[in-house]
């Protein structure tokens, strides 16, 4: 198969999405040198909901003090911008069949510790952009991703050849029609990403396995490969370098750093649990530097963790151990009657509500965050007066299976009232919930509810309210957060509907 029918065949493909508009437009905004002087004004009026909550991300803008959507826009900068949008995008991805090989659970946590990696290895050398590193660290794999999704018979013959010895760049290029770093550079190319970004990519060969890096005259090349096969060490995905290698490459690329490597990796584990709570991802325990003890034993006798802190760390995780431990034992067992509402199918609004009041309860206790999305379809009932309660409730049945599919299997999706539907988002901050929020309200526009009586089709719209449950600065009861989140889809109502309006 050549190039040019393989990249055709991925930019065509439904198994491989393409990128959020918001992203490319955002991408050549900032590789604009000329880009108009108004450009965050209409980036704030066209884009205002969902850049209200990429500006709560405490990762940028560490301090908590207020600031207006306009000044937090500012202080972000278009590239974080842009950034912390293609992370949102790639943290959308699930298996996209039973043959999928990535392990996308996996993946996104590599993602994560890769990304904030780069960004701190490029705070640690002044001439390279650290927001430029961060985006790049996200594009490493997903050549490959993309190839398994859309043509994956080219994948798996690709992957024949990272076993040893295997690796013939005369077969790669039998297998794609050119050159391995031809082909991504093309790729990158018509996806719209510019050299300056995709150029280092090229250089960093992976699917080579050696420990070994060939240093190139890209600074940026070196950084990546660092980050790679670092978090993939961390993560225990690679077990083919030592920790002594990884340190060697840290000194060698960065000779006169702030901080020590071990230093590096204890920082990149706590900022890494910092992006991910303050952007609502629900993995944050996968950045443990306990686990990573556990699984890499040689960091053991590196001495990252100080004694007392290992043991307070521990003394907390038992303490929640046995927190868990009464909470299950509290938990009605599995025979228990699940209310169900008899029409969707959907948990029904008594059940919302007492798993509401747990979830809130657990969050209180071990310090997690939870959001709550509120949806009600506009003008559902004139809808019902003009084609009758039949056809209503065959779009409500409808509705309710195009929710179900489009959220986690940890979420709770609940019948709230007549029209009115509630999902509950346990371990997921506010960035998460407006992106789901946001993905919910797109696809019931684009959807069109058929009439099982005529011929025809209806499509409708819906407001939308959502808010996020943060017991460190949440103070408020079960029964206030609800009353709020029905103020704010009251006024999405109003100002004419088909809108996501969210506390905060």
């Amino acid at each position: 198969m050549r190039k040019e029918r393989i990249i055709e065949i991925i930019l065509n493909s439904p198994r491989f999405p393409q990128f959020p508009e918001l992203f490319t437009n955002l991408m050549y905004l900032s590789t604009n040198q000329n880009r108009p002087q108004n450009v965050l004004e209409n980036l704030i009026k066209e884009h205002k909901q969902q850049l209200s909550s990429l500006a709560s991300c405490g990762f940028f803008i560490p301090s908590r003090n207020k600031v207006n959507l306009r000044d937090s826009v500012q202080i972000l900068g278009i590239k974080n911008i842009r950034n912390i949008i293609f992370l949102n995008w790639l943290h959308a991805f699930s298996p996209s069949g039973k043959f999928d090989p990535f392990d996308y659970d996996q993946q996104k946590r590599i993602w994560c510790l890769r990304s904030v990696g780069a960004y701190l290895l490029g705070k640690e050398i002044k001439q390279l952009s650290a927001e430029e590193l961060f985006l790049q660290s996200l594009f490493l794999e997903l050549p490959l991703i993309a190839l398994a999704r859309a043509v994956p018979e080219v994948y798996h013959n690709l992957q024949r050849l990272t076993q040893p010895n295997s690796s013939n760049p005369k077969t790669i290029e039998r297998f794609l029609g050119c050159p391995w770093d031809e082909f991504i550079a093309t790729l990158y190319t018509r996806w719209g990403i510019p050299e300056n970004i995709w150029r280092p990519i090229c250089y960093l060969d992976i699917f080579s396995k050696s420990p070994h890096p060939k240093m190139s005259e890209f600074l940026e090349t070196n950084l990546l490969w660092l980050v790679y096969r670092l978090t993939n060490y961390l993560l225990k995905v690679d077990s083919g370098i030592s920790f002594q290698q990884l340190e060697n490459v840290y000194n060698e690329i960065i000779p006169h750093s702030t901080q020590s490597f071990i230093s590096f990796i204890r920082n990149l584990f706590d900022k890494t649990k910092l992006f991910v709570e303050a952007a609502g991802y629900p993995h944050s325990s996968g950045f443990s530097l306990i686990k990573a003890l556990k699984e890499n034993k040689a960091l053991i006798q590196r001495d990252i963790i100080p004694y007392e802190e290992l043991l307070d760390e521990l003394i907390e995780v038992y303490r929640k151990l046995e927190l868990i431990e009464k909470e299950v034992q509290k938990t009605p067992s599995d025979s228990t009657e699940i209310l169900k509402d008899s029409l969707t199918g959907l948990y029904n609004h008594a059940y919302f509500q007492e798993s509401l009041a747990k979830e809130i309860s657990r969050a209180l206790r071990y310090e997690h965050l939870l959001s709550v999305i509120l949806l009600d379809i506009d003008d559902f009932s004139l809808f019902n007066q003009t084609y009758g309660y039949l056809l209503g409730n065959s779009v409500l049945m409808h509705l309710a299976e195009l929710l179900s599919k489009n959220v986690r299997e940890s979420d709770i999706v609940a019948r709230f009232g007549g029209d009115e539907f509630a999902i509950l988002l346990p371990h997921t901050g506010v960035i998460q919930a407006k992106f789901v929020a946001e993905k919910l309200r797109k696809s019931i526009l684009q959807t069109k509810f058929p009439n099982p009586f005529r011929d025809v089709s209806h499509q409708l719209t819906v407001s939308i309210a959502l808010g996020c449950y943060n017991p460190r600065e949440t103070l408020i009861s079960k029964e206030e957060f609800i009353q709020q989140l029905l103020k704010h889809l009251k006024h999405a109502h109003h100002e004419g509907g088909n809108k996501i309006n969210s506390i905060g």
